[in-house]
C-alpha cells in the first residue's frame, strides 16, 4: 500500500502522493514553501477556500496527478500570474478575488458566558486576520477596525442578555463570524 502524507501546517507544505490516493480539504493556509500544494505518483487533490500564494511553486501536479485548486486565493487577481506558479495539471480556476479569513473563533477567557462584572476578557483566533472589531451590535455602528490581537478586553454595556458579534479581516476580505451570548450583571 502506498504512503500518503497531508500536513496543512502553516509554513509546510501540503503533500499527497501515492497511486489513486485522494484528499479533499479546506481552509488550508500554505504560504512560504518550496511548493505550496503538491500531488505526486498518480495522487489527486482537490483544495478549496484556502489560501496558496508566496511558494516558488504555489501547486503542482505531477505525471499521472491532479490538483482541482478552484476558489482559492492565490495572491493576486491575475490569470497570468497564478498560472505562472503553478506546475503540471493544476485547475485554478474560480480563483477568489479576496483572501478569505481562515480558521476563526471568539470565546471568553474564563470560557464563561455569564460575569458579575462588565470589563470581560475575550479570546480569538485566526490564522490569517490582520484586523478585527468588537461590537453588541451585528451592524457595528460607529466600531472601527484595530490591529488583530488574540486576547482583548470588551466592556459589556448595561444589564441583560445580549450577543458580542466579532469582524475581522485579512489583506482583501473581511468576514462577520457567529455571535458569542453573553449576560452581564444587573
Amino acid at each position: 500500500m502506498p504512503r500518503t502524507r497531508a500536513n496543512t501546517t502553516r509554513k509546510r507544505p501540503l503533500r499527497v502522493s501515492g497511486d489513486s490516493v485522494a484528499l479533499t480539504t479546506s481552509e488550508a493556509l500554505l504560504r512560504d514553501n518550496a511548493i505550496g500544494a503538491e500531488a505526486v505518483l498518480g495522487a489527486s487533490l482537490t483544495l478549496t477556500g484556502s489560501v496558496v500564494k508566496n511558494n516558488s511553486v504555489n501547486a503542482a501536479a505531477g505525471p499521472g496527478s491532479a490538483v482541482l485548486a478552484t476558489g482559492n486565493w492565490w495572491g493576486s487577481l491575475d490569470a497570468a500570474v497564478i498560472a505562472a506558479g503553478t506546475s503540471g495539471g493544476v485547475d485554478y480556476s474560480g480563483f477568489l478575488a479576496y483572501e478569505p479569513v481562515l480558521t476563526t473563533a471568539i470565546a471568553t477567557a474564563t470560557g464563561g458566558t455569564v460575569f458579575g462584572t462588565r470589563n470581560i476578557g475575550i479570546v480569538l483566533a485566526s490564522r490569517n486576520a490582520e484586523e478585527m472589531r468588537l461590537s453588541e451590535n451585528s451592524a457595528f455602528p460607529d466600531v472601527f477596525y484595530v490591529p488583530f490581537s488574540p486576547t482583548t478586553s470588551f466592556v459589556l454595556s448595561r444589564a441583560g442578555a445580549k450577543s458580542r458579534y466579532l469582524s475581522s479581516s485579512a489583506v482583501r476580505q473581511r468576514r462577520n463570524l457567529p455571535r458569542l451570548s453573553l449576560r452581564s450583571p444587573t
